[in-house]
């Protein structure tokens, strides 16, 4: 009996060993599981923030080149009206000019290719005009 007894003992003694290895051993298995859970979230928020990031820098870039087209075509333009203001005053200069040397002409009562040739084309070729036109007796046209 008391063999019967020690043997029984010892055998719910082995059965509750293994009962708690069984134990320990699951609660390890969660454990395991648990980590790799945690793992595979923080690795899952890492790529989140990343690819947020990667979008963002990609945001910011789109929106800085934008703004670059803009001032880009702003100075175009701005370069455009230059061009155009500059043009306009280098005609009216030409004009001016044309009209300098055509009024020079008729002052001198030759074409407009030959005042220029001879320098009349200016304020003191207009007054020596004016002398040779005294000096012959007659006035130049005004």
């Amino acid at each position: 009996q008391a063999e019967r007894n020690a043997e029984a003992e010892a055998a719910r003694i082995a059965g509750s060993k293994a009962t708690n290895q069984r134990e320990i051993a699951a609660k390890e298995e969660v454990e395991r599981a648990r980590y790799a859970s945690d793992r595979a979230l923080d690795e899952s928020r890492v790529l989140r923030e990343q690819e947020l990031r990667r979008l963002e820098i990609e945001r910011e870039k789109f929106i800085d080149l934008a703004r670059l087209e803009a001032r880009i075509e702003v100075l175009v333009k701005s370069l455009e009206e230059a061009d155009a203001q500059t043009g306009a005053e280098t005609k009216l200069v030409a004009a001016a000019k044309s009209a300098e040397t055509v009024l020079s002409a008729r002052e001198s009562g030759r074409t407009p290719g030959r005042a220029l040739e001879a320098g009349r084309g200016t304020r003191g070729g207009r007054r020596a005009v004016a002398r040779r036109a005294a000096g012959r007796g007659r006035a130049p046209a005004q």
